[in-house]
């Protein structure tokens, strides 16, 4: 009999230790996605090598592009992809920018391919600042990538006399440019004249991944490496090493 009692209060002390008391610390619930804020912008942050980049996605100018780039993110896309290419602007190229591409491992999970919005409807140019969807020969092709305009590059922009659609912008940088300029000025070799769309991804061992370029489909003479950039770097450079994204996700808000 007592040790049936004993059994049956050790069953019951098991009972009540299952049971939460009101001392329990609270179930933790999910913290919410970020959406936007009241001018529909959405905040992200780029973790990089070279520091924190703060980027203010526009989805009420720009909701279609503003949507594939947050898929991304979301997605966890842009984790361990890199900045691969800088260029400056010179008599051989007519932007600047650093332009960055997904992991090599998840581009099939990549947003689906969307639209073009042009610059003329957003109203978004190629400012300094600004953020930029590259794509291919297809206008409607942007999946992806991430240009960061360094200094103007208004040839990227939409141009209704030539019917040049240009490519699509989304956004702006609200912070980081210590990061910028350090990923801009970090050791690079020449691109191929023309061509050379690559782009090292660090999620896949070995893997290279095709990016599409933002490069204006006229390149300009002389060929863009012909000549050597003040800084001592070519006009159109490829990241040797690339500089690796190590985490992008959103925030409540941007950079105080």
């Amino acid at each position: 009999m007592t040790r049936l009692t004993t059994l049956g209060m050790a069953v019951l002390a098991a009972a009540l230790l299952a049971v939460a008391s009101p001392w329990s610390a609270p179930a933790q619930e999910a913290t919410p996605t970020p959406g936007p804020d009241q001018d529909g912008i959405v905040h992200v942050v780029f973790e990089t090598e070279k520091g924190s980049i703060y980027l203010a996605v526009d989805t009420k100018h720009a909701p279609l592009t503003a949507a594939g780039f947050l898929h991304n993110v979301d997605a966890g896309n842009y984790d361990e992809g890199t900045f691969f290419r800088t260029t400056r602007r010179g008599p051989a190229s007519r932007i600047t920018i650093i332009q960055a591409d997904i992991a090599a491992a998840k581009r099939a999970n990549a947003a689906p391919a969307f639209k073009i919005e042009t610059t003329t409807m957003t109203l978004i140019t190629h400012t300094t600042g600004t953020l930029s969807m590259p794509r291919g020969a297809n206008p409607d092709s942007g999946r992806g990538g991430l240009s960061i305009m360094v200094g103007e590059s208004h040839s990227l922009d939409a141009n209704t006399e030539t019917h040049a659609l240009g490519y699509a912008t989304f956004g702006h940088i609200e912070g980081g440019w210590d990061a910028i300029h350090a990923i801009h000025q970090s050791p690079a070799v020449a691109r191929a004249a023309g061509g050379g769309r690559r782009g090292r991804g660090r999620g896949a061992a070995g893997a290279t991944t095709s990016t599409l370029s933002a490069t204006p489909t006229a390149i300009p003479t002389p060929p863009p490496n012909s000549l050597p950039a003040p800084d001592g770097l070519p006009y159109d450079a490829s990241l040797n090493p690339p500089i690796e994204i190590l985490k992008a996700y959103r925030v409540a808000s941007g950079p105080k």
